[in-house]
């Protein structure tokens, strides 16, 4: 049984899929739910991919938090760090997980990998 139940809700917006989630989700009623639902799914907000980190925390580990994080951070980071920093469980899962996608991240160019296993956005 877990504690605290985090309801993420796929976006489909014009930078990719971002999932914004519900905290505490099983301390709200129905009505409630379905209100934070249309909250998060119908404003413009989420649908301009502008929803801010702390709205994605806890959710499924997508390419857009990763990059939020590095957004905000002003230095390398490892994949723990960034699991740290979106609120995921630090376990070897997630941050083989957080890893795999650094690594596809750095192959395309879209972050460089500086050392082994330290990763940052490219400075033009």
């Amino acid at each position: 049984m877990h504690r605290d139940v985090n309801l993420g809700t796929a976006v489909a917006t014009p930078r990719g899929l971002i999932v914004p989630n519900i905290k505490k989700a099983q301390d709200l009623s129905a009505r409630e739910l379905a209100a934070a639902i249309t909250q998060l799914a119908m404003t413009a907000r989420a649908r301009e991919g502008k929803t801010s980190l702390s709205d994605q925390r806890g959710g499924t580990i997508t390419y857009q938090q990763i990059m939020a994080v590095f957004t905000e951070a002003d230095h390398p980071l490892r994949a723990r760090q960034v699991c740290e920093a979106m609120d995921v469980a630090v376990a070897p899962n997630n941050i083989n997980n957080v890893r795999l996608k650094l690594k596809r991240l750095a192959g395309r160019g879209i972050l460089a990998e500086t050392e082994p296993g330290l990763f940052t956005q490219p400075r033009p």
